[in-house]
């Protein structure tokens, strides 16, 4: 299925393609397609600060799906989803949650379930990756030592775990160190490792642990703007404001011009310099003490003195020189 007027090629914006939707029954029978006309809406969440993929999708069911596919809450769902012209990307423009390339989702709940007609009913039906279906049920209870970045990866690929077999992007860290961790779920085991990882290239610290259709990724945030967390990446799109006196519905303009366009946007909060020095964002002293070894270490901080070491977006240039936008002046 595609909206859009030709499945190879990007004729608007919101354009996609979209195979057969199944829901695969947990008793191991054949799987239920989806007719497209029973879809009111599919989302697809992905989010730095959320460690697997999320998503829900609306149903106008005039079938009785959840009485034929017998829906319990332990199905699968599978789909493949991408953006016209962009196959030949793979992954990177794919959402690839097919039975034959990719890896199906995992039915969880269906909310909102109510009657239109005496033949029709609407319901939301929520889906998670399946790692985040089997991370509710496993717990890490162990001790891991050396690089950090490697004890993420054992954790998720950990057959007795995880398991998954997605692939897992994960940058090298500077520091090695021994965590216990005491029965955690693998979750928030991750999450505790990257609270304690330092890039192997930058200076700064902490980790994100998260799932997008490409796979796991285990990084900081330098990572995420330069490569090898030093060198600056090339913005991948530029995005715009046009203000509604251009009218008309977005998807029926010129995706040449308006491909880019940003249709509202607002701040919920410029700024808060008061909260920010009683939390220490301008100057610190960070004492930590190791209870294995006894030892302990003192870290000064200076905002103004570390800033120009990290990677930042919010750089001005000027004569073809770069100059640091320092949100706090000296």
């Amino acid at each position: 299925m595609t909206n859009d007027r030709h499945p190879e090629r990007l004729d608007r914006v919101g354009g996609y393609n979209i195979d057969a939707i199944r829901i695969h029954p947990s008793t191991g029978e054949k799987a239920l397609k989806i007719e497209f006309g029973f879809v009111t809406e599919l989302n697809i969440y992905e989010d730095i600060q959320s460690n697997a993929i999320t998503g829900s999708m609306e149903i106008v069911d005039t079938y009785n799906l959840i009485g034929n596919a017998q829906l319990q809450g332990n199905e699968r769902l599978s789909f493949r989803l991408e953006t016209p012209g962009r196959g030949a990307a793979g992954m990177v423009a794919t959402v690839d949650a097919s039975e034959e390339t990719g890896y199906p989702f995992f039915i969880y709940s269906i909310t909102d379930r109510r009657p239109v007609s005496e033949t029709t009913m609407t319901y939301t039906i929520y889906f998670c990756s399946n790692e985040l279906a089997r991370n509710t049920r496993l717990r890490v209870n162990r001790t891991f030592d050396g690089d950090l970045g490697r004890m993420a990866v054992k954790i998720l690929k950990d057959p007795d775990g995880l398991n998954t077999k997605k692939p897992v992007f994960f940058e090298p860290t500077r520091n090695s160190d021994t965590v216990v961790v005491p029965n955690l779920r693998p979750f928030d085991a991750l999450n505790l490792i990257s609270t304690k990882a330092l890039s192997g290239n930058a200076k700064g610290a902490g980790y994100f642990f998260y799932e997008t259709a490409k796979g796991f990724h285990f990084r900081s945030y330098e990572n995420m703007l330069g490569y090898l967390s030093t060198e600056s990446r090339e913005p991948v799109r530029i995005f715009k404001y046009f203000p509604n006196a251009l009218g008309g519905d977005l998807s029926s303009r010129r995706h040449e011009v308006h491909k880019t366009a940003v249709e509202s946007y607002s701040f919920s909060r410029n700024f808060d310099t008061l909260s920010n020095q009683a939390l220490g964002t301008y100057a610190n002293q960070v004492i930590t003490y190791n209870i294995f070894d006894k030892a302990y270490s003192v870290a000064n901080y200076d905002y103004h003195r570390e800033y120009g070491q990290m990677l930042h977006t919010d750089r001005i240039t000027q004569d073809r020189r770069t100059y640091h936008n320092f949100p706090m002046p000296d």
